[in-house]
């Protein structure tokens, strides 16, 4: 699964709106946190619009590519 808002539609808030509905979601579901792998392509803008947001490192792993990547996470209590 993936959040991928089209190129034409970037900064209008729509990829932000879409993380908040996931996060509160999992909280309706009592789900205490969220993770996500960051993606490769753009992976320092992608990390830096979460943090922003409130998501932290949680470790490394390896993706579907063989790639090391970063696993980011956030609670979803209030």
């Amino acid at each position: 699964a993936s959040l991928y808002v089209i190129p034409e539609c970037r900064k209008r808030g729509v990829g932000e709106k879409l993380m908040q509905t996931i996060v509160l979601e999992a909280h309706k579901r009592m789900y205490h946190s969220v993770f996500l792998f960051l993606s490769q392509k753009e992976k320092n803008t992608l990390k830096t619009f979460y943090i922003k947001r409130g998501w932290e490192f949680f470790d490394h792993a390896i993706d579907n590519d063989d790639l090391k990547t970063d696993i980011l996470k956030i609670s979803t209590e209030n």
